[in-house]
């Protein structure tokens, strides 16, 4: 994924992928930060184009919510806590 990543940072679907493998796979691998730049990365894209990308809105938000109460980030979770209660 990570290839496919640089050929082609853009794509929503590769990323997308990237995101939710690199969120699932265990701590030891180090994979945490990537999920959430990549989640992060859609979370933009969703803001700049929101009427385009609302298919994977919820998915976005609600990772984001998860992946910022693991690393203590209680703003920015519950930021993204409202905006995926509000779908």
């Amino acid at each position: 994924m990570d290839k496919a990543m640089k050929r082609d940072p853009d794509n929503v679907s590769v990323r997308m992928t990237r995101a939710l493998n690199s969120k699932s796979l265990p701590t030891f691998l180090n994979r945490g930060d990537i999920a959430l730049e990549d989640f992060e990365y859609l979370a933009g894209l969703i803001e700049k184009n929101p009427e385009s990308l609302t298919s994977i809105k919820k998915k976005v938000y609600s990772n984001l919510t998860e992946l910022y109460i693991k690393a203590g980030d209680q703003a920015r979770a519950e930021k993204f806590k409202k905006l995926t209660e509000s779908l």
